[in-house]
């Protein structure tokens, strides 16, 4: 089982699979200066995570923040097999099992995505082993443009609010709602995030910045306001 996770990425972290990438858009110039501008403290975060690098992700090729927003991955989440208690066992396993996820990104196709994946797993199978792969849930990526009516106007809000013209960066994560809603009604999705990435989401101690509490309160406001005009 090693053997074959050990062939879906290559040496700098980029997913090893044919045709992963073949329908990923790539950033506009506009939109990779824009994350620039927020001035990314690697050195930061690798000191806040106990890391001595900042690893995975096609990582010559681009620059973390692209890598965890406009990137897709491919993660080995789970991994068991054999003996697994106190002490010593010298018995080999006769099976082994584990679980893969894949974040991605606008354009791609989940089941596409599934079936390469399958496809690859079952054709690197070491041999004399069988490969078993189980296809679950998926959900299907979205990108509302930045340059859509609807984004325009929930940035002049946050700029009512806050003081200061946002800057466009995308979110890398997983509500796959989202699409649906955009789907089934035909309508652009806006996003309005309000939390600081030092709060923990979805971790030990989250918390929530009482004071974008109040102000989101009154950019939604704003933004509904807006939709009016």
């Amino acid at each position: 089982m090693v053997q074959l996770l050990s062939t879906l990425h290559d040496a700098n972290g980029k997913v090893n699979v044919d045709h992963f990438y073949d329908d990923v858009v790539e950033l506009s110039e506009f939109e990779k200066e824009q994350i620039k501008a927020l001035g990314f403290d690697e050195k930061k975060l690798k000191k806040s995570l106990g890391l001595t690098d900042l690893t995975g992700g096609e990582n010559n090729n681009f620059p973390y923040p692209e890598r965890i927003s406009s990137r897709p991955t491919l993660e080995i989440n789970g991994l068991w097999g054999g003996f697994q208690g106190e002490g010593t066992k010298t018995v080999i396993p006769n099976e082994a099992h584990a679980k893969i996820t894949c974040r991605l990104v606008h354009n791609q196709n989940p089941k596409k995505i599934q079936q390469l994946i399958k496809k690859h797993l079952e054709e690197q199978a070491p041999k004399g082993c069988t490969v078993k792969v189980s296809l679950q849930d998926t959900g299907n990526p979205f990108l509302t443009p930045i340059d859509s009516p609807m984004i325009q106007k929930a940035a002049e809000a946050y700029e009512i609010v806050y003081g200061k013209s946002p800057v466009y960066k995308r979110e890398g994560g997983s509500i796959p709602i989202v699409s649906d809603f955009n789907q089934s009604l035909h309508a652009p999705v806006v996003l309005m995030g309000f939390g600081l990435p030092d709060e923990n989401l979805h971790a030990p101690n989250e918390h929530f910045n009482l004071e974008n509490f109040d102000k989101g309160i009154l950019t939604i406001c704003s933004f509904l306001e807006l939709l009016k005009k």
